[in-house]
C-alpha cells in the first residue's frame, strides 16, 4: 500500500489509488507543512504560528490535536502504524515510504534530469524533462489549504513555476524554436513585468525571428517602465544587448542564450521554501559538489601565486589558525567595502584548511542567493563532518537566510567544523547578543592594508618604488584598487616616465567597481557630496540637494559598506572619498566645483550656527 501527495493545485491525498478526504482547510495546511518539513520533527506551536499567525485562537492548541488524530487515522496502513509520528516534546513529522509519492519531490527530480540533460549537451531532452515537469502543476498551488503561511508559500511556489517556465523557453531558444516560444514569453513578461531575464530572452527571441524593431521595441518599453517605476536604468547585461542588436552583432545568431556570464544554478535551486526546514531529495544524498561554484582544490601554479602574493591580515589569519586547532565550532565572520580582499583573504584560508588536512567546502552566496534548497543541502553536506571548514563569500546576497543559520543549522555543526562568513555588513546583533554564541563567534572588519603591507603588495606585484607614493595618493591601502593600479602600471606603454599616470577611465572603472554601478542620479550626487563634505547629515544634504528625497538618501547613504557612521554624520572610507572627487573632477570640473562651493558655503554656516550656540551655553 503506498500513498500519493499532491500540492501542486489541490491539496490531495490518495491511499492505493484510492483519493481521500483530506479534511478542511486548516487541516489541510497543516498536511502541507508536515509534507514540506517531510522527515523532520515540527514543534506544535511552531504549527500553530504557521496556520493561525501571531494571533492564534485559545483553542489551537486542541485543535492542533484534533487534526493530527485525523490525521493519523487517514495516514494508517494495513498494520495500523501511521505515517504521522511524534516525539516527547510536542513535534509532529510525516515519513513517507520509498514507494509514496510527493508532487513536489517528483517535480524537483525532473528538475534535476534537466540539468544533467543540458550540461550532458542534450537540451532536446532537457527541454522534454522541463515540459514533464510543467505538467505537474495543475492550478495555483495548495488549493483548499488555509492558514498564515500559505500565501507566501503559494507566491514562493508560482515564482518556481515561472522560473522553470524560462529555463523551458530558453532551451527552446537554444534549439533554434525562437517563433514558437514569443507567446508564451509574452504572457511570462505580463505576469513578471520587472524580471529583466525574461526581457533578454523575448528579445533574443525576437531578434533572432528577425523582428528587430520589436525586439528594440522591449527594451524601450522595459527602461520606461523601470526609470518610472523605480527610478533606474536596465542592467548592463540588457544595455549591452540592446546596443549588439543596433549593431546586427551576428554573434546573437548563435545557438546559445548566455548574454553575459551568470550564475548557474540547479534547475531544481530555484525556489526557497517559506517554512522553517525545506523538504529534502529522497533521490541523492546532498554532498557539496551539488552547489556550483564551490572551489576545488588549487594547482601548484595558482597556490604558489596565492601565497607569494598574500599579504597582511595577520589578526584574522591567527583567528582562523586558532580555530582550527580548537574543538567546538567556531565560526569566523569577515566583513568590509568592496575591493578590501574578502575573497583573497577566503582562498587563502581555504587553501590553508586543505595543506592542514581538512575538508574543505567554499561557495560564492551569489551562487546559491535564489535557493533555500541548495544553499540548505549544501551546509547539511558539512554538518556531520568535525574536519569541515565551509567558507561561504559574499554572504550580503543570502541574508534572508540568516536568521535560520545564526539560529538553527549553525549549532548543529559538529564540534571542530569551522564555518568563515565574508560579506560587506556586519552579523546582526542578535549573533553578538545571544548568550549562546559566546566564544564561538569572532567579528573581524577588514581594514586597508597598513603602510608597511601597501609597500609589499604592490613590490610583489612588480611595481617599481618610484611608482608607489603615486598609486597609494589614489587608491590608499585597499587591496583591489592597489592590485588594478599596479595591473594598469604593467600594462602602459611606457615605464620610462616617473610619475605613474592611469589610463583614461581607470578612475571611473575603478570607482564602479568599489561603489555601485547601478547608482540613480540622486544617489550619485548624494555621494558626490559627501565626498567633498567632511562629515555628512540630513541637514546638509537638504541644504545642497534641494527638492530631493534627504531622509531617504541618507539612510541610503548609512546602509552602504564604504561610509561609516558617526556621532557627527557620516564619512565616507578614504578609498571611496579620493575616487569621487577625482571621477567628477575629471568628468565634470564646473560641476565638481558647484558642489564644492554648495558644501563649503554650508559649512561656514554651520561652524557659525554652532559657535552662536557655545556662546549661549546651548
Amino acid at each position: 500500500m503506498s500513498f500519493k501527495f499532491c500540492i501542486l493545485g489541490p491539496v490531495r491525498v490518495w491511499r492505493s489509488g484510492l483519493e481521500l478526504t483530506a479534511g478542511s482547510p486548516q487541516q489541510k495546511a497543516i498536511l502541507t507543512l508536515l509534507l514540506l518539513h517531510r522527515g523532520r520533527y515540527i514543534p506544535s506551536d511552531a504549527l500553530i504560528e504557521k496556520v493561525w499567525g501571531a494571533n492564534p485562537p485559545a483553542s489551537a492548541n486542541s485543535t492542533v490535536r484534533v487534526y493530527i488524530s485525523r490525521l493519523r487515522k487517514l495516514l494508517a496502513g494495513t498494520s495500523g502504524r501511521s505515517a504521522i509520528h511524534s516525539d516527547h516534546s510536542g513535534g509532529y513529522s510525516l515519513e513517507l515510504d520509498p514507494a509514496d509519492e510527493f508532487d513536489l519531490v517528483t517535480l524537483d527530480n525532473f528538475l534535476d534530469e534537466a540539468l544533467h540533460a543540458r550540461e550532458a549537451g542534450d537540451p532536446s531532452r532537457a527541454a522534454r524533462l522541463l515540459s514533464e515537469a510543467l505538467s505537474i502543476w495543475q492550478s495555483p498551488s495548495l488549493g483548499g489549504a488555509r492558514g498564515a503561511f500559505v500565501d507566501a508559500e503559494r507566491r514562493r511556489l508560482e515564482d518556481l513555476r515561472i522560473d522553470t517556465r524560462e529555463k523551458h523557453v530558453e532551451l527552446h531558444i537554444d534549439l533554434g524554436n525562437c517563433a514558437r516560444v514569443l507567446p508564451e514569453l509574452e504572457e511570462l513578461v505580463r505576469i513578471a513585468p520587472f524580471n529583466e531575464r525574461l526581457r533578454a530572452l523575448q528579445m533574443l527571441a525576437l531578434y533572432r525571428s528577425a523582428q528587430q524593431a520589436d525586439a528594440l521595441a522591449v527594451y524601450r518599453d522595459l527602461r520606461h517602465l523601470l526609470r518610472a517605476e523605480l527610478g533606474i536604468e536596465p542592467n548592463h547585461t540588457l544595455q549591452d544587448l540592446n546596443q549588439r542588436i543596433l549593431e546586427a552583432d551576428p554573434a546573437l545568431m548563435g545557438t546559445n542564450t548566455q548574454l553575459a556570464p551568470k550564475p548557474t544554478l540547479r534547475l531544481a535551486e530555484s525556489r526557497e521554501s517559506g517554512v522553517e526546514n525545506p523538504p529534502a531529495r529522497p533521490a541523492r544524498t546532498p554532498s557539496c559538489s551539488a552547489v556550483k561554484g564551490i572551489r576545488s582544490r588549487l594547482s601548484t601554479g595558482f597556490r604558489e601565486n596565492l601565497r607569494r602574493s598574500f599579504v597582511g591580515r595577520a589578526p584574522e589569519r591567527a583567528s582562523f589558525s586558532s580555530a582550527l586547532n580548537d574543538g567546538p565550532t567556531k565560526v569566523l565572520f569577515f566583513h568590509g567595502p568592496r575591493g578590501i580582499g574578502k575573497s583573497t583573504l577566503l582562498r587563502y584560508l581555504a587553501d590553508e584548511a586543505e595543506q592542514r588536512g581538512r575538508n574543505v567546502a567554499y561557495a560564492d552566496a551569489r551562487m546559491v542567493k535564489a535557493s533555500g534548497f541548495a544553499f540548505f543541502d549544501f551546509l547539511r553536506a558539512a554538518r556531520d563532518d568535525p574536519n569541515s571548514v565551509v567558507l561561504i563569500d559574499n554572504f550580503e546576497q543570502c541574508q534572508e537566510f540568516e536568521s535560520r543559520l545564526h539560529e538553527e543549522l549553525l549549532p548543529e555543526f559538529a564540534d571542530g567544523a569551522i564555518i568563515v562568513l565574508a560579506g560587506h555588513n556586519p552579523p546582526s546583533m542578535r549573533w553578538q547578543t545571544d548568550t549562546w554564541w559566546t566564544g564561538l563567534l569572532e567579528v573581524h572588519r577588514l581594514r586597508d592594508l597598513s603602510d608597511s603591507e601597501t609597500r609589499e603588495f604592490l613590490s610583489a606585484r612588480g611595481c617599481p618604488r618610484r611608482h608607489l607614493s603615486d598609486i597609494v595618493s589614489l587608491v590608499g591601502g585597499n587591496p583591489l584598487g592597489l592590485a588594478l593600479a599596479a595591473a594598469d602600471r604593467r600594462n602602459a606603454q611606457s615605464f620610462a616616465g616617473e610619475e605613474w599616470k592611469p589610463k583614461q577611465g581607470f578612475v571611473h572603472e575603478l570607482l564602479m567597481a568599489l561603489v555601485d554601478a547601478t547608482l540613480t542620479p540622486e544617489q550619485e550626487r548624494t555621494l558626490q557630496v559627501c565626498a567633498q563634505a567632511h562629515v555628512t547629515t540630513p541637514a546638509l544634504l537638504r541644504t545642497v540637494l534641494n527638492g530631493s528625497d534627504s531622509s531617504a538618501l541618507f539612510a541610503w547613504l548609512c546602509s552602504q559598506p564604504y561610509t561609516a557612521i558617526t556621532d557627527d554624520g557620516v564619512r565616507p572610507y578614504g578609498i571611496a572619498r579620493r575616487l569621487i572627487n577625482a571621477d567628477l573632477r575629471a568628468r565634470d570640473p564646473e560641476y565638481y566645483r558647484e558642489i564644492s562651493n554648495m558644501v563649503r558655503s554650508y559649512g561656514s554656516g554651520y561652524v557659525q550656527v554652532r559657535s552662536l550656540e557655545k556662546a549661549a551655553g546651548t
